[in-house]
């Protein structure tokens, strides 16, 4: 087992910025590659077969869950000593994560609807102003629902905005709603019993929603109001609540405050799980618990690797020495502005690759894709460094917050790691 108590704590875990980095990459992808790679399947079905896990890209999203889940209650587990209820500072919650959040997605949302305006009247080849004004109470309501984070609640606002994937930042928002009450049922039913409550809350709203309204567990695809509304049902925070508390509960085998079964740390369970989640994929009573299962092997994941730096850095290193996963780390810093800006931008080099007479689904098209994606790393970055980066504040540990004994509280409670999406 490793060893908790390491004297001197890391203020970042690379482990979970690689994970946050791997995360973005798979969501980046699919959005790329997702549409070429599902024309291949009669005309190349070998290249098909090896680029098909690509098409789970959107899983990335499962993996963000579990970060978040992780992420959020790090801070207020560390700061609660062992054996103590833990309690929801709410006002103090709610203004870190406006600061934290809002300002770059509020930035990326007006950049958003902007640049859709501005394609729309590209595409009809009129520029005047006046044209809107048809169109002004749909920009309005779109764009209120947006800064409000309910967007997710209505099928004609939920992909809108000019980018998709501001739907599942709405999710996370009412993610954090529902952390007072995880926090509850931990302080009175223990671990175990907060996560049957929620895994059965979990499954129930699943089953209603595939057996009883036929949702489907699709991502939300193309332009606004293209979702029927018993799809958006899946989406909603207590059919995805189950993995969110997973990455909490992480936290707390990862502070020593409960065991975890030894293989909830055992890779190879991790990659099993997740091909249980992509074969449940395929039948539509698989759709009741592919998500749980994906969050199951990404809990997996998490536990692993997390283990793995404690173990490297009680070791004596003061990071964990592997390119790849620095690489992947770094890319996780500023992953939170990669996922803001990329949709939109890739759908611009699709509408220009279709003005220069590049097919749907066509191999140039696809490389076009590959290289706004290669391209969006970067301009996100820049992104980062302007408007993500002056918001990001670091609270270190006073001396007097600091555990008399290392029996209290492990040291590694003490870890400040940033959140990311």
């Amino acid at each position: 087992m490793p060893d908790f108590h390491r004297p001197v704590p890391p203020r970042r875990l690379d482990s979970i910025d690689a994970l946050r980095g791997a995360a973005v990459l798979a969501v980046l992808s699919v959005h790329a590659t997702g549409h070429y790679i599902s024309t291949l399947e009669h005309t190349h079905p070998l290249l098909y077969a090896l680029l098909y896990p690509v098409r789970f890209g959107h899983v990335g999203v499962d993996l963000f869950l579990i970060l978040s889940g992780f992420c959020i209650h790090l801070r207020l587990a560390a700061a609660t000593p062992a054996g103590q209820a833990m309690r929801l500072p709410f006002r103090s919650f709610w203004a870190r994560r406006f600061r934290r959040l809002y300002p770059p997605y509020l930035v990326a949302l007006v950049g958003s609807m902007a640049l859709m305006i501005a394609i729309g009247m590209w595409q009809r080849n009129d520029y005047q102003l006046g044209s809107l004004a048809g169109q002004s109470a749909t920009l309005g309501a779109d764009l209120a629902t947006h800064v409000l984070m309910i967007h997710l609640f209505f099928a004609a606002f939920a992909t809108g905005a000019g980018n998709g994937a501001f739907w599942s930042l709405a999710l996370e928002e009412h993610l954090y709603l529902l952390y007072s009450p995880l926090l509850w049922m931990r302080n009175r039913m223990g671990i175990a019993g907060m996560l049957a409550v929620v895994a059965c809350i979990c499954l129930v709203w699943r089953v209603v929603c595939v057996s009883l309204l036929g949702a489907a567990p699709a991502m939300p695809a193309g332009g606004v109001g293209l979702e029927p509304a018993p799809q958006l049902w899946m989406l909603q925070a207590p059919a995805r609540w189950f993995e969110w508390c997973l990455g909490a509960i992480a936290v707390e085998a990862y502070l020593g405050r409960v065991k975890l079964p030894r293989w909830c740390a055992v890779w190879p369970v991790g990659v099993a799980l997740l091909g249980a989640g992509m074969w449940t994929t395929h039948f539509s009573l698989g759709w009741w618990v592919n998500d749980l299962l994906w969050g199951c092997g990404f809990f997996v994941i998490l536990n692993t690797v997390v283990q793995r730096e404690t173990a490297v850095r009680a070791a004596g290193s003061p990071r964990w020495n592997s390119r790849i996963v620095l690489t992947l780390a770094g890319l996780g810093v500023f992953s939170y502005s990669l996922y803001l800006i990329h949709v939109p931008l890739l759908r611009t080099v699709t509408l220009l690759g279709y003005n220069f007479g590049l097919q749907p689904g066509s191999t140039r098209l696809v490389l076009l894709l590959l290289v706004a994606a290669a391209a969006c790393i970067p301009l996100a970055y820049l992104f980062h460094c302007l408007f993500e980066r002056p918001f990001l504040t670091y609270r270190r540990q006073s001396a007097d917050q600091q555990p008399s004994s290392p029996s209290a509280v492990p040291t590694a409670a003490h870890v400040q790691v940033r959140r990311a999406a």
